[in-house]
Formats: structure tokens, sequence, C-alpha cells
């Protein structure tokens, strides 16, 4: 059974060659596939009438009546005073206008799949008849951002967005950011450290104390892996808004397609989208969204978990030990290895950051911190990831070929009872390219084992500045109260 309309232009698709389309403009007689004679529709030559489609005012008291007799004569009427205003109108025919005058091989460039919904070409009903159509068409359906970048390179925003929603438009005062209005973008650099350096335990333990966030070269991971799951990223996001709720994350779920976790903590929109991969409930998404390419991207998300789990295991030991310590010293550490389960569970966050009318008013991800120990971030080659710097403001982390970028979360916070901080940070957009980054989040561990500052961090005189929690109790806490999460578990009035 088909359950979208999507499902049902993928099971029928048009197989009709669009590079037979011709240039209508430059046709001077009518081609015999365009000549059309009763035997190819019964109605071609049915008499015409004068008979006129009713025009129904929608401001009539009785416009209920009116149009149910239409419908019931006609099928069809015209409707008046219906509060579409007519700037608009000229403007959506002067659109059509400007993009059905391109050449052919233009809007070839935005042709519709033969499985697909949105693009240009022929009417879908074209398949029925042996004779071809003297029309073109182009569908929209979600946004028509991708199609009409093919088209008009330097103008799609034009005839896309002029300007932004409210919805989605900041005002950047302390109600829409963790931070004062006041703090401005600088100009430094988060440390790229090289992993293969022999004093890499240093540099990140400084880098994790002064920032809270770096990047990592040499890491261990191939291009060609970090390449694949960027393109399986673009693949999904290119893909219709209606395929792409067909992988919707419930209500209560974590995994699936849509907005920002954090979204229901501020009143404005996020100009983003994404797809949470966190259980294996992600292969049944892929073969309803991939059907034929299911087993290919199920295997580079599991070869991109694995890699990043043993980068994230190997970055926790050097960091541990440039505080003196080690994996064996975390408590529930021990505990998990000996019960069998793995010390974190990770979760990948797929994100797209449309191209923007107005960014300067926009926000892609709003100011947060993780939640989890660590985030290993792969970003395309478009910037828009800034961290908070305390003395500095604003810090952009412009992308560099093969470099990833490492987070500092609240639980790793925890751990180092807040000797390295997790880092404030958020996504801007832009008006002339669309973003795609993975962020590999690797959390704590399951069931109720408790998470709690080491002591040997501590010390037998420092006092305990977080009191032990579960993971899931953590995330509860940071669901309900957001940015004083840390605040809520923090001991009052430390004491040895």
């Amino acid at each position: 059974m088909h359950s979208t309309l999507s499902d049902v232009f993928i099971s029928h698709p048009i197989h009709i060659p669009l590079s037979n389309l011709p240039d209508f403009t430059s046709l001077r007689h009518l081609p015999d596939s365009y000549t059309w004679t009763p035997k190819d529709d019964l109605l071609f030559s049915a008499s015409s009438s004068d008979e006129s489609l009713p025009f129904i005012d929608l401001s009539d008291p009785h416009v209920a009546t009116r149009v149910g007799h239409a419908c019931t004569t006609w099928g069809a009427f015209q409707i008046t005073n219906h509060g579409v205003p007519s700037r608009l109108l000229d403007d959506i025919e002067f659109l059509t206008g400007s993009l059905f005058r391109l050449p052919v091989h233009r809007k070839l460039k935005a042709a519709r799949r033969e499985d697909g919904i949105s693009g240009y070409g022929v009417a879908r009903i074209a398949s029925f008849f042996n004779k071809q159509m003297w029309s073109e068409g182009f569908t929209v359906i979600g946004s028509p951002l991708d199609d009409f970048h093919k088209l008009w390179p330097r103008q799609h925003l034009k005839y896309c967005l002029q300007t932004l929603p409210d919805s989605f438009t900041w005002n950047f005062t302390a109600a829409d950011s963790l931070l004062p209005p006041s703090s401005a973008t600088v100009k430094e650099f988060i440390p790229v450290i090289n992993l293969s350096d022999p004093d890499v335990t240093t540099l990140l333990g400084n880098a994790c104390k002064t920032w809270g966030a770096f990047q990592i070269a040499n890491h261990g991971i191939s291009q060609s892996l970090l390449d694949d799951v960027e393109y399986l990223s673009k693949t999904f996001f290119d893909m219709p808004l209606e395929r792409k709720l067909e992988a919707a994350s419930s209500n209560k779920g974590v995994s699936g397609y849509g907005e920002p976790r954090i979204s229901p903590f501020f009143e404005k929109k996020m100009w983003s989208e994404g797809l949470t991969i966190a259980d294996g409930s992600y292969r049944n998404q892929f073969l309803t969204i991939w059907p034929r390419d299911y087993t290919k991207y199920c295997g580079i998300i599991e070869e991109y978990k694995g890699e990043m789990e043993n980068l994230a295991s190997r970055l926790l030991s050097c960091i541990l030990g440039s505080l003196g310590v080690t994996v064996d010293d975390i408590e529930w550490a021990q505990k998990t290895e000996k019960s069998g389960s793995k010390m974190g569970r990770g979760v990948i966050r797929l994100n797209h950051y449309p191209v923007c009318p107005e960014p300067e008013r926009a926000m892609g991800l709003a100011a947060h911190t993780d939640s989890c120990l660590l985030t290993i971030l792969h970003q395309s080659n478009m910037g828009g990831l800034q961290v908070f710097k305390e003395e500095s403001g604003w810090v952009t982390v412009e992308p560099i070929p093969g470099v990833l970028v490492v987070n500092i979360g609240d639980l790793f916070h925890i751990l180092s009872n807040g000797k390295f901080p997790s880092v404030v940070h958020r996504a801007r957009v832009n008006q002339t390219k669309s973003r795609i980054s993975i962020a590999y989040l690797w959390g704590g561990p399951a069931g109720d084992v408790k998470i709690s500052p080491i002591s040997k961090i501590v010390g037998p005189v420092g006092p305990y500045l977080y009191r032990p929690v579960t993971w899931s109790e953590y995330l509860r806490i940071k669901f309900e109260v957001f940015d004083k999460a840390l605040d809520a578990i923090r001991v009052v009035n430390p004491t040895n």
C-alpha cells in the first residue's frame, strides 16, 4: 500500500526522455508528434460553448450555497475577494515567465526525476497519450531553493524568499540567546592539534582548559569516509520535504528527521534541519527513503560510528592524561567494563543549514552546550560554527579540509570537576551556500551507573562541585532547565 504521494510517484515513474523537449519559441511548424486528432483524444473535436464558468465572491453571505452549486454543476468555479494580494499574483506570474523564458538546457538543469515530484518537465498525464502536449511545467513541493539555485545561481533567493519570516527572525536579545547581545564575533582561532605530535597530551589539556574546544589533524579517519558521510547527508537533505518527513522523529523519540532538540527553549525558529541516528531504527528509515541504496548508506553509517567511537575513546584517554588520570580512574567506567557494556553511547546528528535570505537576522543553531562527554564534528567547506570564549566573544571556526572539531560536553565538565568546562557554541547561516555538518556526540553509560567528578582530580583537599547523577537523569534535567542543568546538580555548599 502506498502511504504518501512520493511512494506513488516512485512506484509509477514517468519514462519520458526530457532531452526531447523542444524549444517551443523556435518551432515554425507543428511537428507530427504534437498533431492531435479525435483518435488521440475523444473530446478533441467536441463543440465549444459560450457558457461561462461561475464567478463566486467569497465575501458573499451565500458563498457556501454558491460553491456547492458550482461543484455539483461544473466541478469548477472562479473566485473573487479571495484575499491574495494582486502584487503577489503579479510576482508569481513574473517568476513563471522568467523561468520558462530560460533556454531549454538551463531548464533541464532542474529537471524532475522519473520517480520525482519537484522540478521541470512535462505533465504527468503525458504518458497516457500517444501525442505530446504543447506545454511544459515546473512543480514545486517543499522548498524550491535547490532547484532555483540550478536555474538562477545568482538570483535564486530573489525568487524564493525576499525576507525572513517573522518566526525565524531573531532579535539577538537576552531572551533569544544565552549570551548578551553585545557579545561580538572576533578574529581568533581555536587550536589545531596534530594527534601525532609528541606533546599532544599537553596541547589537548591546554585547549580544553582555555577553549573547551579544539580541532584535530592526523586523526586517522579517512577522507573518503568523511566524503561519503557528507554525500549521504547532502543526498538526504536534497530530497523533497515529503520524503524527509517519512523519516520524521516521533514526539517521544530521539532518532529521525526534525528540528534541533533545543528548539522548545527558544521563541524563534532556527534556520536548520537535521537527522538524528541514535539507535538501529535508522535502518528502517533508510530502507524507506533509499530502497535501492539502503545497504550502501547503512554501511557508511556503521563504518562512521565505529571509527568515531574509536577516535572518541582515544581522545578521552589523552585528555584525561593531561589531568594526570586514566580511564581506569573513572568509577563508572570500571562498572560498565565489568558488565560488558560500552563506556559511552554515540549519537550521530546530520545537520543542514540552507541558504538564508537574511542571514544576519537568522540563527542556524542557537547557543548551547552539548550534554555528552565529547562531540566530534565534521563540517563541509562552508563555515558557520562559532564557539564562545569568555574574554573574547564569539569565535568562528573556519573549516579546514580533513580537520575535525572537538567540543567538550557537560559530562566531561562534571568528570573534570569543572576544570575543563563544556563549550558554548552556535551555528550561523549565510546567503550564498548551504552548509552540512555531521556531529558525533559521545554520551554517557546506560542504566543506573552514576557519573561524578573523578576522585583523583578532586584530590584530598578540593571539594566535589557536582553530585553524582545518571546519564538519563542528567538528560531529564537538561530537557527541563536547559542551560541551568549544571547549576542544578552543583553542590551548593561543597565540603570534603
